[in-house]
C-alpha cells in the first residue's frame, strides 16, 4: 500500500479490515504486508510509525515475526511508480505476486485468495484486475456517484472483459500482479518533451498493462463484483483535482497509441482515455456552432427518422445501464420504490453535473495545450471539508456568468434552440450552489435517513456500518 500524507487513522482501519479478512481464509502465513511511505512531513512520519508499532502484534502467524513492514525510500522520484519500483528492486523480487492497494482500498480475503489461485492456475497471466466498488460516501456528490457505480460497474466490468479479454486494462490498485514479468517489462519510458505532454508518465497503469501485454502476458479481470472496494472524492473540487491529473496522464498516451507491438485493446483504451476528456470541449464547440447558425437564421429541415434514431441511441447509452442496474438491485432484494426514486435522483444529479464536467474538462485540455502542468499530490477524501461559497465561486464564476448570458441571448435570438441549451446552461448557472450543497455531510445524511442511495458495504458476509463523521450527527 503506497501512501503519501494520508489520513493515518483511516489507513490503519483499512489495513486491519483487509488483514482480518485474510486471516479468516487462512492466508496470513502466505502473505506479508508492506506500507510504502513517501511521506515527508514529520507529523505524518510519527503517526505512521505509531500505527505500525500498534499493529505489529496483529500481524504475526503462529507467533512468528510480524508480517507488516514500513518501507521508506531516500527520495520521492516518480511518485507512486517510483515508490513501487523501489520496493520491487529492494524487497519485492523475492515474492511471486504482489497485491497493489491504494490508501483508500479494502479487500476481502476470499477475493484475494481467488485472485492468487487463478494466477497460480494460469501461468501466462501477468495482471489480474478486480472490479472495484466505492464505499464510505457521505456527501450527496459522493453518494450519488457511489450509487451509480455500484449499480453499473458490475455490468460494465463484465462487458469490458467480454470485449477486451486478454487485452484488458489495469487500474493501478486492487490488482494482483506477477512480479517477475512486471519487473522485466514494465519499466516506464520517459516521454520526449516537457510536461504536461511529455516527461514522466502520470497515468502509468494502462501503460504497464500495454507493456506486459506486448510481451505475450495476459492482462485480465476478475469480474466477480464483491470483495474489492475503494473510496471516492467527497466533493466536486477534489474530484476535479484528481480528474485534472488523469486528464494530463491520458493525453500523454497519444503517441503510445502507435506504440510498437501493443495489442489492439490497449491502443483502443489509450484513444478512449483521450476522448473521455476531449469530448467535453468538442461538445461545447458543436453547441456554439449550432447557436451561431441559429442566430444567422439557418433553419434545418426536421427529419423524424434522424431525430428519433439519435434520441433512441442517446437514451439507450444514458438510461439502459441504469435501468438494468435497477432491475438487478430489485432482484437482489432492494426495495423497488426507494431504488426507483434513488435512480431518478441520480439521473437528475448526472444531468446537472455533466455540463460542469464539460466545462472543467475544457479547462483541463486548454491547460495541457498551453503548457500548464500538474504534479502528483495526495488525494483528499475527507468529508469534513465542505466546499465554501468562496471556493466554489472562484472555480465556477465563469460558467455561471456565461450560462446566464447565453440563456438570455438564446431567449432573444434563437428561442427554438433553447430546447437544446437549457439542460447544459442549467448545470452552469447552478454550478456554484451545486458544488457547495453536494459537499455537505448533513445533506448526505438526509438521503440516508430516507433510505436513498443505499449501498451497503459487505465484507466476508458482514455488513460494515458506514459511520458518519461527527459533523453530520
Amino acid at each position: 500500500m503506497p501512501v503519501f500524507h494520508e489520513d493515518v487513522d483511516g489507513v490503519e482501519t483499512r489495513i486491519l479490515l483487509t488483514w482480518g479478512s485474510i486471516q479468516k481464509v487462512g492466508l496470513e502465513s502466505h502473505c506479508d504486508f508492506f506500507l510504502l511511505s513517501d511521506s515527508s512531513d514529520p507529523e505524518f512520519l510519527w503517526k505512521e510509525d505509531a500505527a505500525i508499532e500498534k499493529m505489529q502484534f496483529l500481524f504475526s502467524a503462529s507467533g512468528n515475526e510480524s508480517q507488516i513492514h514500513l518501507v521508506r525510500r531516500p527520495d520521492r522520484i516518480n511518485f507512486k511508480v517510483g515508490n513501487i519500483a523501489h520496493f520491487l528492486e529492494t524487497i519485492g523480487h523475492k515474492y511471486d505476486f504482489m497485491l497493489v492497494l491504494d490508501a483508500d482500498s479494502v479487500m476481502s480475503g476470499e477475493t484475494i485468495k481467488r485472485l492468487i489461485l487463478r494466477m497460480q492456475f494460469q501461468p501466462d497471466l501477468g495482471i489480474l484486475q478486480t472490479v472495484i466498488l466505492p464505499v464510505q460516501a457521505f456527501t450527496p456528490f459522493a453518494k450519488a456517484m457511489q450509487f451509480s457505480i455500484s449499480r453499473c460497474m458490475p455490468m460494465f466490468g463484465r462487458g469490458l472483459y467480454w470485449f477486451l479479454g486478454r487485452d484488458s486494462i489495469y487500474w493501478g490498485h486492487n490488482v494482483l500482479i506477477r512480479i517477475a514479468p512486471f519487473m522485466e517489462y514494465c519499466n516506464l519510458p520517459i516521454l520526449p518533451g516537457k510536461p504536461p505532454r511529455g516527461g514522466r508518465i502520470m497515468s502509468q497503469d494502462i501503460v504497464e498493462a500495454a507493456l506486459i501485454g506486448s510481451e505475450g502476458w495476459a492482462v485480465e479481470w476478475d469480474v466477480t463484483s464483491n470483495g474489492s472496494f475503494d473510496e471516492l472524492p467527497a466533493n466536486m473540487l477534489t474530484y476535479a483535482k484528481r480528474d485534472r491529473r488523469w486528464c494530463q496522464g491520458n493525453f500523454q498516451h497519444f503517441w503510445l497509441i502507435f506504440g510498437d507491438r501493443f495489442r489492439f485493446g490497449h491502443r483502443l483504451y489509450f484513444a478512449n482515455g483521450i476522448m473521455a476528456y476531449a469530448s467535453g470541449p468538442l461538445f461545447l464547440v458543436l453547441l456554439t456552432i449550432g447557436f451561431i447558425q441559429g442566430i444567422r437564421g439557418r433553419a434545418y429541415k426536421y427529419d423524424s427518422i434522424m431525430a428519433w434514431s439519435f434520441l433512441v441511441c442517446f437514451l439507450s447509452m444514458l438510461l439502459l445501464p441504469k435501468v438494468l442496474g435497477f432491475y438487478e438491485a430489485c432482484r437482489q432484494g432492494k426495495k423497488p420504490f426507494k431504488e426507483f426514486l434513488s435512480t431518478l435522483l441520480e439521473i437528475g444529479f448526472s444531468l446537472l453535473i455533466s455540463p460542469i464536467l464539460f466545462y472543467l474538462h475544457t479547462c483541463f485540455v486548454i491547460g495541457i495545450f498551453t503548457g500548464r502542468s500538474v504534479s502528483w499530490g495526495s488525494q483528499s477524501r475527507d468529508s469534513n471539508q465542505p466546499v465554501s461559497w468562496h471556493e466554489a465561486a472562484k472555480v465556477f464564476w465563469i460558467p455561471t456568468v456565461f450560462g446566464v448570458i447565453w440563456l438570455f441571448a438564446g431567449w432573444k435570438w434563437t428561442p427554438t434552440f433553447l430546447l437544446y441549451l437549457v439542460p447544459i446552461l442549467a448545470g452552469w448557472i447552478f454550478s456554484i450552489p451545486m458544488a457547495v450543497w453536494t459537499s455537505r455531510i448533513k445533506a448526505g445524511a438526509t438521503f440516508s435517513k430516507f433510505g436513498l442511495f443505499e449501498t451497503p458495504f459487505v465484507l466476508d458476509g458482514e455488513l460494515k456500518e458506514e459511520k458518519y463523521p461527527a459533523a453530520a450527527r
